[in-house]
């Protein structure tokens, strides 16, 4: 059965009125019947007036746009919004099935000022940043079609929970740094950190967030700061067999949005752990999480890699990288490119909620092995549609045992012969799920 809705809206400016009809149209194109007022051919009030008590009382669902003028018009019950708003009160009361409203906002701020009293309380879709409009949109029509916007996953089985309890039981389990003047540096500032990065160190950091933004004075030899388009980032060059562990609830931030939060070049032997590294704001074009160049034995486990800069993950001329019970999501352009690279594996980790453009992007690479890991809730566009993106010279990519699945994204592989699925579930994705 088709959907029925009808958007209210205050008449702000034109450029508003014509925002509201491309929503309404865009509607249309997703199988819903979606009406405004300007769809109709009218001319006395009385008209405008008897068709929104029938767009009211027929339509499954009616659509109310949040803006300042719309609360004003509320508020004081002026013109054909006043009467709307009349009209949706037998909803509000419960008089009748309050589903029926779907809020949604184009202010940007303070909510409050778009709410009139009558409608505190309810939840609004956030409309306000045009770039997040397709996510938004799709929000939208899980609201009207009343499927889950997020699905739930089985229950799987407890895992291993070992203490955490004691320094020494943190560090038990891992390897040692090589050569003279290994040591353990416990670490509850940000500053210290910087300072600390060397060659043949254990850092272990106290539970906390370190924003690296606030220790841009710090000096380090191995340390120098690369100005990004909109503030200073550390790379981190010449050193090898360095780990940095964590507490639990242990964050590494830094606040440009298009710089990577670290770039390590030229680096060995080099361990993170039980971290979790992003922006304090998203960005677009430039910048990511981590990267990695001309590198060699890089490990990453139990951290958490999420969307700032374009990307989650950059390697460049790296030869050994393990990345294990880790995950890369809630980037805004990919998830990681792998360029001039070998030995590359990564195990029974996620890569979820990433956007925009080619996911995986591997060139001129070889020995690349993703394994018992979950692919999901991804999306890309028609410019850059693929989830994983082959170029040049490439051997030996293979994708053993994992789950695919819930991603908008067209297409699976830019050439099929070029990576091996092996055991491989794929379900719920747009592209073609036989991957032979």
């Amino acid at each position: 059965m088709t959907k029925k809705v009808f958007i209210s809206y205050s008449w702000d400016n034109e450029s508003h009125q014509n925002w509201v009809v491309e929503l309404a149209n865009s509607l249309r194109k997703s199988g819903i019947d979606a009406n405004v007022d300007v769809f109709y051919v009218h001319g006395e009030t009385t008209n405008l007036n008897k068709m929104m008590v029938k767009e009211i009382s027929t339509s499954d669902h009616v659509i109310v746009v949040l803006t300042e003028e719309y609360k004003n018009k509320v508020v004081n019950w002026n013109g054909g919004v006043g009467f709307e708003s009349e009209l949706l009160l037998p909803a509000l009361s419960g008089q009748v099935d309050n589903n029926k409203l779907i809020f949604i906002m184009r202010h940007k701020g303070d909510y409050q000022v778009v709410f009139p009293p009558q409608y505190t309380g309810y939840y609004a879709i956030d409309f306000s940043d045009e770039s997040r409009f397709p996510l938004k949109l799709k929000e939208l029509l899980h609201r009207i079609y009343q499927e889950p916007f997020y699905r739930k996953e089985e229950l799987g089985i407890k895992p291993e929970l070992a203490p955490i309890n004691s320094l020494n039981q943190n560090f038990e389990d891992q390897p040692k740094a090589h050569g003279p003047g290994s040591d353990v540096v416990v670490i509850d500032n940000v500053q210290d950190l910087l300072r600390s990065i060397s060659s043949n160190k254990k850092l272990f950091l106290k539970q906390g967030v370190y924003n690296i933004s606030n220790a841009l004075d710090v000096s380090n030899n191995n340390l120098y700061w690369e100005d990004s388009f909109d503030g200073l980032y550390p790379i981190i060059s010449n050193i090898k067999d360095l780990s940095i562990d964590a507490e639990v609830g242990t964050f590494i931030l830094i606040e440009p949005r298009y710089a990577f939060v670290f770039e390590f070049v030229n680096c060995q032997n080099i361990r993170i752990s039980n971290l979790t590294l992003g922006h304090t704001e998203s960005g677009y074009c430039v910048g990511g999480v981590l990267s990695f160049k001309d590198a060699s034995n890089i490990e990453i486990y139990d951290s958490v890699l999420f969307g700032c800069g374009t990307i989650g993950l950059d390697l460049h001329n790296v030869d050994g990288f393990k990345f294990d019970d880790s995950t890369i999501k809630e980037c805004t352009y990919s998830i990681m490119h792998i360029r001039d690279s070998k030995n590359i594996f990564f195990s029974n980790s996620v890569f979820k909620d990433t956007e925009q453009f080619d996911l995986i992007e591997i060139e001129n690479s070889t020995i690349i092995e993703i394994s018992n890991g979950v692919i999901s809730n991804n999306s890309t566009s028609d410019f850059m549609p693929h989830l994983f993106k082959i170029v040049g010279d490439c051997s030996d990519v293979r994708v053993i045992d994992t789950d695919i699945k819930y991603n908008e994204i067209s297409k699976l592989v830019n050439d099929k012969s070029a990576v091996e699925f092996i055991g491989c579930n794929f379900n719920g994705n747009e592209f073609d799920c036989d991957p032979t």
